[in-house]
């Protein structure tokens, strides 16, 4: 398939703009890690998915923009792209990222702390009417008893 010089240019761009989308789309997977998800097994997994799934979506883009043909020039503007959004607006949002993992983590340890004294206090509570209860049930058996007893 022969490309003119001016559809070159013009794919050129269209894989480059591709190459920022692919870093828009690593971003969402530095948030899942930013929110704690950092274990080998789940980065692993999350780079696996990244990895695959851009993959086929460049395979998809060189379907509809080359016939299926692999240009050299594409994978390099869109590797292109890709770097160029994770030094400019990527190392940005990493930072954007941390601040926000770190706020959330604050939030759910607080909430976890005031879930653990509320449970606490809801024990000492508990453990306080426990006898009443119990008394309760025993008067309520008792009283059952006595209708039996009467109704023989």
């Amino acid at each position: 398939m022969h490309l003119s010089l001016f559809d070159q240019g013009e794919i050129f761009r269209l894989a480059f703009l591709f190459g920022l989308v692919l870093g828009v789309y690593y971003d969402l997977f530095r948030f899942i890690r930013a929110l704690g998800f950092t274990s080998g097994r789940a980065v692993f997994f999350q780079d696996l998915v990244f990895m695959s799934s851009c993959s086929v979506l460049c395979f998809f883009f060189a379907q509809a923009f080359l016939h299926g043909h692999f240009r050299l020039f594409v994978f390099c503007s869109h590797i292109i792209g890709f770097v160029a959004y994770r030094v400019s607006v990527g190392a940005c949002m990493g930072v954007v990222y941390k601040i926000i993992g770190s706020s959330l983590y604050k939030i759910m340890s607080y909430f976890e702390h005031a879930s653990i004294t509320f449970g606490q206090m809801l024990h000492k509570i508990g453990s306080a009417y426990r006898h009443v209860v119990i008394n309760f049930s025993k008067n309520c058996k008792n009283t059952v008893n006595n209708k039996k007893s009467s109704l023989n």
